[in-house]
């Protein structure tokens, strides 16, 4: 379990697909679309499993993998010129699988996963908060859990707290986790707060929607397909409607009002079953607690992207497709 988890996460897609030759076949799910009408932005930026922020009109891209190994980058463009990213050094180790959270003007990053040279992982529990004014790197109170690697959070911007939720990492006896941490910038401290039974889980989806704290998805030996909201002044999770799929993991999502944008994955549902990725996007409506699709991507199959709203308009791009290619685009559509 430990090697294929680790091939899930860090080696390439032509692998995982000579894996697939291996299982059996399962009924391929997906809510019937049409492809989306969108643009397009070619970049000379090839990356899977990063993370981005939006911050004065920028977009910065922090982590990721690509061909070359993981990446000792981070980018930065304006929305309005994306076909354009800078790169900068990123002083911290670079990793895949992390956090990247921005609370006003700064950047929360670390925790996530590298690969060493005999496929093992090696798990890293730094935290770092990174200034986008003038970029200064502050070294923080390090993440006390056991379980840094895919894990996802929130920000909280009225208290200045970042939860970091649910997460993995390979031990005897349990690999998928469920406790939900809360980070408080003006104390540097973390705190457990919930560990409620049943929810364990890891490369799950998550985001902000008018305050409110949604979660779900994931992979704990089956992809899920559940969706949550966390309360954390009763420190308990109620449970929203299923999202409309057999589950997905490596999946972006982006906010909007009241909306919350699913966009693509990967389904694999264990060592018995084959996989296939995901070309839709879905739209999670929190007012009215409901999921409907928003269309399909133009790429096909796309995993391990990622995906923002800006300027009235939906982004999403890079990441790799079912061929194992790196997506080298982004793409934007003004959701109706």
């Amino acid at each position: 379990m430990q090697k294929l988890f680790t091939i899930l996460l860090m080696k390439s897609k032509l692998l995982l697909f000579f894996l697939l030759s291996l299982f059996v076949g399962c009924t391929h799910y997906e809510p019937k679309a049409e492809e989306l009408e969108c643009g397009s932005i070619p970049v000379d930026l090839a990356l899977a499993s990063a993370r981005t922020v939006v911050y004065n009109d920028s977009v910065f891209i922090f982590f990721g993998r690509n061909s070359n190994g993981n990446s000792k980058k981070y980018y930065v463009a304006d929305i309005d010129n994306l076909s354009e990213f800078k790169e900068y050094d990123l002083p911290i180790k670079p990793r895949v699988s992390a956090i990247a959270a921005r609370l006003g003007n700064k950047v929360f990053m670390g925790l996530g996963t590298a690969s060493r040279q005999n496929s093992s992982l090696i798990y890293y529990y730094d935290w770092w908060s990174y200034n986008l004014d003038n970029h200064e790197l502050d070294s923080l109170a390090p993440f006390p859990g056991v379980d840094p690697n895919a894990a996802v959070s929130w920000v909280d911007e009225q208290n200045n707290i970042v939860y970091v939720a649910f997460g993995y990492i390979y031990r005897p006896g349990g690999c998928f986790h469920q406790n939900v941490y809360a980070y408080s910038v003006e104390e540097n401290r973390w705190e457990l707060i919930c560990d409620e039974g049943n929810k364990k889980r890891t490369l799950a989806a998550a985001g902000v929607i008018n305050g409110r704290f949604f979660a779900g998805c994931g992979f704990n030996t089956f992809n899920l397909k559940d969706w949550w909201e966390f309360i954390p002044d009763e420190k308990k999770w109620i449970k929203r409607a299923d999202t409309p799929s057999k589950g997905r993991i490596f999946s972006a999502t982006a906010v909007n009002d009241n909306l919350l944008y699913l966009v693509g994955g990967r389904y694999w549902g264990g060592t018995e079953t084959s996989m296939y990725l995901y070309k839709d996007i879905l739209v999670y409506d929190a007012d009215a607690d409901t999921w409907s699709s928003l269309g399909n991507m133009p790429t096909g199959g796309t995993e391990n992207l990622v995906s923002f709203f800006a300027k009235g308009k939906l982004f999403w791009g890079l990441g790799q497709t079912s061929d194992g290619k790196y997506v080298k685009s982004f793409y934007y559509t003004v959701p109706k």
